[in-house]
């Protein structure tokens, strides 16, 4: 008799070939299904795309660095401010080179600061390309520097200057519409009209006055108002 030497097996056949007949019809069929059963971790192949991601990095997970202590950590504050600038980039803003600034890190951002507008409003992407110098703080699946959900973009400093005087300009425009000159550069702006201020220029009991009531009401207002207030104002 030929008796079986697979572990907990008491099979006993009359002839070799039966016992190999055997083995391969119970415990190697038994090897490969065990074999071939899907293992605890692996990946199932009906996720889509954002859960097999998920998956993987739940897979690759590392929590050895639970054990770290705090003598082998390198000094944290919270005051420190994630989006303060990589030193290379701080170097060449400082430089007057680039400017740089954060954007929100969704494509409808990206492009509406990259794409939509024109020079001097528009920024690029700091990529390998675009400013090598920044090339190890690129990440290697966006391609782009990222910090938390931003993204870091740049332009040439002359560009930036432009955009800041053209909105400083416009701030002092702004603050400017309730004063007298503000009045004198609303009415100048209306077409052909020359307006004065000073006190050289102030209306007699003969002079006919035509003009925005508006703009003359709001502009006495505020008139009165700087007279009362003036010392409060601090240049």
């Amino acid at each position: 008799m030929f008796k079986c030497d697979h572990e907990d097996c008491e099979k006993e056949c009359k002839t070799e070939e039966g016992l190999r007949k055997h083995k391969n019809s119970v415990h190697n069929v038994q090897k490969q299904a065990k074999e071939t059963k899907q293992k605890p971790d692996q990946i199932p192949a009906h996720l889509t795309s954002e859960e097999r991601a998920i998956a993987e990095r739940v897979k690759s997970q590392d929590t050895d660095w639970f054990a770290i202590g705090e003598e082998s950590m390198n000094d944290f504050s919270l005051m420190v401010n994630p989006f303060d600038l990589p030193p290379e980039a701080a170097k060449l803003q400082n430089e007057l080179q680039y400017a740089f600034r954060y954007c929100e890190r969704i494509p409808g951002r990206i492009d509406e600061l990259t794409r939509s507008v024109d020079p001097p409003l528009r920024w690029a992407l700091v990529t390998r390309n675009s400013l090598p110098v920044m090339a190890k703080y690129v990440d290697d699946i966006l391609g782009c520097v990222c910090k938390l959900d931003q993204a870091l973009l740049f332009k040439p400093w002359a560009h930036h200057v432009m955009v800041k005087k053209a909105k400083q300009d416009m701030a002092n425009v702004v603050d400017q519409t309730g004063s007298l000159k503000g009045a004198k550069m609303q009415l100048q702006s209306k077409g052909d009209v020359e307006a004065f201020e000073g006190k050289e220029h102030k209306i007699g009991s003969s002079d006919v006055v035509v003009a925005d009531e508006a703009i003359m009401d709001q502009a006495e207002g505020v008139s009165e108002d700087s007279a009362e207030l003036g010392d409060l104002v601090i240049e």
